[in-house]
């Protein structure tokens, strides 16, 4: 499900090994962090471990870098111009 509420697909090729391999989660946006959780949870159940989340731009209100046990970057970080419903 996605942060608008509409159902999403995720494509995992399964026939790998992915048991100890490190990825490193790449996107445009982040906002409330609710999509990276979920990518790290769908990693997690494969084996795999995040070893950091880099986007274009971060519109995030709060310092969501504890949330997680790893880095997140951005190139961008913008403050209070996202529409809020």
């Amino acid at each position: 499900m996605s942060w608008k509420g509409r159902e999403e697909s995720l494509f995992i090729f399964r026939d790998r090994d992915f048991t100890g391999k490190k990825v490193l989660i790449v996107d445009d946006l982040i906002e409330t962090g609710n999509s990276l959780e979920a990518s790290v949870e769908g990693l997690n159940s494969l084996g795999l471990e995040t070893a950091g989340a880099f986007y274009l731009c971060d519109a995030s209100e709060d310092n969501l870098s504890g949330k997680f046990s790893f880095p997140i970057k951005s190139f961008l970080r913008i403050n209070g111009i996202l529409e809020k419903n």
